[in-house]
């Protein structure tokens, strides 16, 4: 097996690294809250984090097949290295199993929005498995001597670079890139870039709603001297400060003694008034705009509802609008590593079966339409074979429809053979 490089494996970067650098303060840039936006920092949002599980981890249940083009235009389901992503487990290897295989790709393209697969081949060189590297691992260059082509090198754990990997589908591949939303061509455009300022507005309001939470809204009040008493000296403030937080602190329901002449004057802000909920919500509805995940599907449930949706429709939505947009960029990429006329595609039987009413009538229509028969039907509910359930269902309208026709053109057939026209008789006879 050809080696992995050291980063590859997983065994992390050092801190003389510069792509540690670009990981601790991210590649967002200044943004107007003065937060760092990073992917760590990221992750601690709530919606975002919903977002980014949701989407890898439905991606991560769907199985990713390989199938063949026949020359009459069907397909046929094959094997393929990629029924096992990750490749054969071997010592020292952090062994991937295919749910998290997928799960950490869609990862790199929802935070990073690019992937980059090392490519793995046995001793003879044939493609067995594809390893990913976290993005910020990796520096792409333009090629010298392919326009249009790229390299990369790829940061190891000791400060050095795998230098000039080639990407590209032939034998001496050692990359595949799946590129997210871009211009150039050469990176992908990461969400921690692209919406580097409504990310730094919510982590700068999780930290202002953090701190509020933990000292109060704002002071709870003021003691004071009465109008006619002497002011306080700076060791009698302190005085009274340390005794009243002994007195009152871990006091509630007490009634304490204070032995100076002060007025308390509350203070009070509501949480109506300061408006964290609803900056909260905003914030959800601005990441729900970012990733194309549906705010109910977030837990926002105050203005967005699933109420009268299906969970069929939900899920086909979903499909459409936002996992397809994954999906598609990884099964056109693996594909051109599949020998022609193969491809990869991920199969979204399951997420679209919706509730197990809505699959089994849907099965006994195409049972009884003649689009499957019996056993493939109950091959997918998990169900034993019968006996002559291999056999296709034939409507009775469509069959007494093709009796009729073929009775039909029988009938045109046998009056075509057996009339002959008439031969006119010569002249003078």
């Amino acid at each position: 097996m050809v080696p992995v490089p050291t980063e590859a494996r997983g065994s992390g970067l050092t801190l003389d690294n510069p792509a540690v650098s670009r990981y601790l303060y991210g590649h967002g840039g200044a943004n107007y809250s003065g937060e760092v936006v990073s992917e760590s920092s990221a992750m601690s949002l709530t919606a975002i984090w919903r977002a980014a599980s949701l989407i890898s981890q439905a991606i991560g249940t769907l199985p990713l097949k390989t199938y063949r083009t026949l020359p009459d235009g069907e397909r046929e389901r094959v094997s393929s290295f990629l029924d096992d992503p990750c490749g054969p487990e071997e010592a020292g290897d952090q062994y991937l199993t295919p749910f998290e295989w997928k799960e950490r790709v869609c990862l790199h393209l929802f935070y990073q929005g690019e992937a980059f697969l090392y490519h793995r081949r046995n001793a003879a060189g044939a493609l067995v498995g594809l390893w990913p590297i976290h993005p910020l691992a990796v520096s792409v260059n333009p090629s010298d001597t392919a326009p249009g082509g790229k390299t990369f090198e790829v940061a190891l754990k000791d400060g050095e670079y795998t230098r000039d990997l080639i990407g590209g589908v032939g034998p001496d591949a050692q990359i595949t890139h799946i590129l997210g939303p871009c211009t150039r061509g050469l990176r992908g455009y990461s969400i921690l870039s692209v919406a580097r300022n409504t990310l730094g507005m919510t982590q700068a309001a999780e930290r202002s709603a953090a701190e509020q939470f933990a000292n109060g809204p704002t002071l709870s009040g003021a003691f004071t001297p009465r109008q006619d008493a002497d002011l306080l000296s700076i060791d009698d403030i302190d005085d009274i400060q340390a005794d009243l937080d002994r007195r009152l602190y871990n006091r509630g329901g007490k009634i304490p003694i204070i032995n100076r002449i002060l007025e308390f004057q509350p203070w009070s802000m509501t949480n109506a008034d300061a408006q964290w909920l609803e900056s909260r919500a905003f914030q959800i509805e601005e990441i729900a705009r970012l990733t194309g995940v549906f705010p109910y599907l977030l837990m926002q449930l105050e203005k967005q509802s699933s109420w009268g949706t299906g969970l069929s429709e939900t899920n086909a939505n979903l499909r459409q609008y936002v996992l397809s947009t994954y999906t598609g960029r990884i099964e056109e990429r693996v594909s051109r590593l599949l020998a022609s006329p193969r491809f990869a595609e991920f199969d979204y039987a399951g997420i679209l079966s919706g509730s197990p009413q809505e699959s089994s009538g849907l099965l006994m229509s195409e049972v009884n339409g003649g689009m499957r028969t019996l056993n493939e039907a109950r091959r997918i509910l998990n169900l034993p074979p019968v006996d002559g359930g291999d056999q296709l269902r034939i409507p009775s309208g469509v069959m007494l429809q093709a009796q009729l026709e073929a009775s039909a053109a029988k009938t045109e057939a046998e009056v075509t053979t057996t009339t002959t026209p008439e031969t006119a008789a010569p002249d003078g006879a």
